[in-house]
């Protein structure tokens, strides 16, 4: 799902522009858009408080939503993150550099942290196979 950046030329969460069209990689939005859910904020809680996107919450918290709706799927994290750290439809102004940071700062703690877990993991669980 591509992100919902804030920009001057389209509306900040996927409505009309001015003609009325509604980009085709833009979806209407929902309550889950403008807030952060239950699950969410339970998943911040558990991370480790610096690599928390706390910026991020605040300013999109769909995008969070998103990512930890993901988090347990490494192939869909791993989208999410390049759908949000690389713009894929080259009109867009960008997240600010505060929620760049914390963005890239998550998704390093995912692809060392927690990937390495799993390795060691399934390295543990392989003998029993």
């Amino acid at each position: 799902m591509a992100p919902q950046h804030e920009d001057k030329e389209t509306p900040a969460f996927g409505g009309a522009g001015a003609a009325g069209a509604v980009h085709p990689a833009r979806r209407m939005p929902s309550p889950a858009d403008r807030e952060l859910l239950p699950a969410t904020l339970r998943w911040l809680a558990a991370l480790p408080p610096h690599v928390r996107p706390i910026v991020t919450g605040q300013k999109h918290p769909h995008v969070l939503n998103r990512l930890c709706d993901a988090w347990l799927w490494p192939m869909r994290v791993r989208n999410q993150f390049l759908d949000l750290l690389i713009d894929q439809r080259g009109n867009r102004r960008g997240f600010s550099f505060e929620v760049l940071d914390e963005i890239s700062t998550l998704q390093n703690y995912y692809v060392t942290q927690l990937t390495r877990e799993q390795r060691a993991f399934w390295d543990e669980h392989r003998t029993l196979m």
